[in-house]
């Protein structure tokens, strides 16, 4: 899925018209979609800046990613916490669907991982405590979710990563970007289709790698993986490429992060 990139891409001359919206700077783009910085236009001047992302052209056919963008909204619409990039509408326009969503003034929590390892500094254990106790709240906020007869959900990410997770310059951390997030009807799917694994393989948990039942837990070994990350630098599984990953994770025994950065307590 799209997320936002560290150098946003300036929209060439003026604003362009999107539906009701101004597409006002394309901050970022993946594989099948783009976001961009947008206004959002009402009588009397009146403005409000949010996100919007919209499918490329070239997948607005496909169908397979159309249902998992609009799997995107209506799980994403359900979720209203200080801790989650908030929805406001789901739509269609120019023969494309799109989210627009809330402008989040900050950056993600990968691109200061970045430019500390540029720097050749870490985080500070307890703003990186701090980060992950404010994911925990939005987490536990999406998987106690329930229907209005009081059903669980059973809302899980599946994709919780540092490009994942929005850090405000007020100091709050939000969680974005539920693309991947399925109840169970979904996750009984994917294990329908052999070799379907969704998510970065470096934040896996054994059970999603080894394609078993899943539940909220997975979400905790990635924030795990998230956490250990801020901690030392460096993540917590990574090789060469995404075989050597999936074997690495399933049979890899770990240090305690205190033992890379000192300066963390045990």
């Amino acid at each position: 899925m799209a997320q936002p990139s560290t150098n946003p891409i300036v929209t060439p001359n003026a604003p362009v018209a999107y539906g009701r919206y101004q597409l006002v700077q394309r901050i970022g783009a993946g594989g099948m979609a783009e976001v961009f910085r947008a206004l959002m236009m009402g009588p009397e001047g009146f403005q409000r800046e949010l996100v919007v992302k919209r499918i490329l052209p070239n997948f607005c056919d496909n169908a397979e990613f159309i249902q998992m963008f609009i799997n995107e909204a209506k799980i994403s619409a359900l979720l209203t916490h200080p801790n989650i990039v908030q929805v406001y509408e789901f739509g269609k326009a120019d023969d494309s669907y799109f989210i627009a969503m809330e402008s989040v003034n900050g950056v993600t929590l990968r691109a200061v991982l970045t430019k500390l390892r540029e720097e050749k500094s870490l985080m500070p254990f307890t703003i990186a405590a701090d980060i992950a106790r404010q994911v925990c709240l939005g987490l536990d906020y999406a998987h106690s979710m329930r229907s209005p007869d009081g059903k669980p959900l059973g809302i899980i990410h599946r994709d919780v990563s540092p490009t994942n997770i929005m850090l405000a310059h007020n100091g709050t951390a939000k969680v974005l970007d539920f693309g991947i997030a399925s109840a169970e009807a979904v996750v009984a799917e994917d294990r329908s289709r052999p070799g379907v694994i969704r998510g970065k393989i470096s934040y896996l948990a054994p059970e999603q790698i080894a394609m078993d039942s899943l539940d909220h837990r997975v979400d905790i070994f990635a924030l795990g993986a998230v956490l250990y990350e801020m901690l030392t630098g460096g993540r917590l599984f990574d090789a060469k490429n995404n075989v050597q990953k999936m074997k690495e994770l399933l049979r890899a025994r770990t240090v305690p992060p205190s033992s890379l950065n000192p300066a963390g307590p045990r």
